[in-house]
């Protein structure tokens, strides 16, 4: 990271080649860059051997450093600034990393420029994440502190280099940054789609090439079964569901989910995702949303050997989760053949349950800990767990004894495709 003294010098030459309060796109963006053949009043300063440059593919303009050093050092670019506010701000970007010497920290300076906070980083890389796949990143930026021309806030993205003498194939791209008023959207875990390692990925958007399809166990034959709905935004109830979808986390975006009301008390709905191949062990990533006066359960079976009848319990979750999506995952066993969500309509129409970003990646769960998201946990409530899941939070770093944001990040590829369902989904196309 960068030495305070640095940043001071990058924040005082911003604020004055620059005025304030940068405004894109309405009252929706302050600052809004896609690096497409130029800077956006971002600055850029070398402070060593290594400097941000504009780059460029079929899919336009990036911002991107390259690592020329075997040294420990780093690359700094500064925000165009923007008045204080005493509300917090979004920040959202997409960044990839190549190689295995360079990460990046998102930082703050507010106030009177006495203190910056490191808000956000890049987990180390390897070899796994690090190949070249965009990521997104959403960051909650503090409310300033201060007032005036030295109160105005500057966000900086500083590439460091961690010293390793590989030189070649060694760079980190910056992309799409927006920054908003206000925070990002409540409960904001942010899906990151490891397309690289995972064997099925599916957010439930248009174009997607996912495959599901509606089923009803033999076991429930004779019982009232219905299908999971997708939709986008609120659900049909007041004071349950979610208010958008966990890819986006926005109105747009679209998940499933059982709609409580209308319906009796245990009334099932359960899809199926096929296992290919299925002889090895795979860890099993989803999103859920249960919130309501009485929420039912959601559950995930596994079927082995192409048998309807060899269903296997793995995880179960029941009752009221509060109003944010929650990851879980779930060791899936070798020779699975498809995995089952069902969502069990609990005793109130105030009970919905919502699934989004499914993703099986090949190992087991304790050999995929690198975080999917960033969150902080909701309090503990009961899970009833029938084989091992596992989890992770992380916790951002601080600057000069600060207290940090909390950051969530995602993995999802620059341009992202998106699915609609039918009974074996394949549909076409709208963004």
């Amino acid at each position: 990271m960068a030495r305070p003294e640095r940043f001071l010098a990058v924040y005082y030459f911003i604020l004055f080649y620059f005025t304030t309060g940068q405004r894109v796109n309405g009252k929706e963006a302050e600052v809004e860059c896609t690096f497409n053949e130029q800077w956006c009043n971002f600055t850029q300063l070398s402070l060593d051997n290594m400097q941000w440059t504009l780059g460029r593919n079929g899919d336009g303009g990036f911002a991107h450093v390259i690592a020329n050093t075997t040294s420990k050092t780093d690359a700094v670019m500064g925000s165009p600034p923007m008045p204080p506010l005493y509300i917090p701000r979004g920040l959202a970007f997409q960044y990839r990393q190549i190689g295995v010497s360079l990460t990046i920290d998102v930082a703050v300076m507010s106030g009177n420029a006495t203190q910056i906070d490191v808000i956000w980083s890049s987990h180390s890389p390897d070899s796994a994440i690090s190949n070249g796949t965009w990521r997104h990143a959403r960051v909650t930026l503090p409310p300033a502190e201060g007032t005036g021309t030295l109160g105005d806030i500057v966000v900086f993205f500083n590439a460091s280099s961690t010293g390793s003498t590989v030189l070649t194939h060694s760079s980190l791209s910056l992309d799409n940054v927006v920054i908003t008023r206000g925070p990002c959207d409540a409960g904001e875990p942010v899906f990151r789609m490891l397309s690289d390692i995972s064997e099925m990925t599916c957010t439930f958007e248009k174009d997607q090439a996912c495959t599901y399809h509606d089923y009803v166990p033999p076991r429930l034959v004779n019982k009232t079964t219905i299908t999971w709905t997708i939709h986008q935004g609120y659900t049909l109830s007041s004071r349950t569901g979610p208010t958008g979808d966990h890819t986006f986390t926005d109105h747009k975006g679209r998940y499933i989910y059982l709609e409580a009301s209308g319906i009796m008390p245990d009334t099932t709905a359960t899809i199926k995702f096929e296992l290919n191949p299925p002889m090895s062990l795979k860890c099993a990533v989803f999103f859920y949303h249960m919130w309501g006066y009485v929420v039912g359960s959601l559950r995930v079976f596994t079927l082995k050997d192409d048998s309807p009848f060899d269903e296997t319990l793995l995880w179960k979750q029941s009752g009221n989760h509060r109003n944010v999506w929650h990851e879980a995952r779930v060791d899936v066993p070798a020779n699975s053949t498809a995995i089952l969500f069902q969502a069990v309509r609990g005793t109130s129409n105030f009970g919905d349950i919502a699934l989004d970003d499914v993703m099986v990646v090949n190992g087991v769960c304790a050999d995929n800990q690198r975080p999917l998201v960033n969150i902080t946990m909701p309090p503990a409530t009961t899970t009833t767990m029938l084989t091992k899941t596992s989890s992770t939070t992380t916790t951002s770093k601080a600057f000069a004894s600060t207290t940090p944001s909390t950051a969530a990040t995602s993995a999802t590829p620059k341009t992202k495709t998106t699915a609609s369902k039918t009974t074996t989904l394949t549909t076409a196309a709208s963004t």
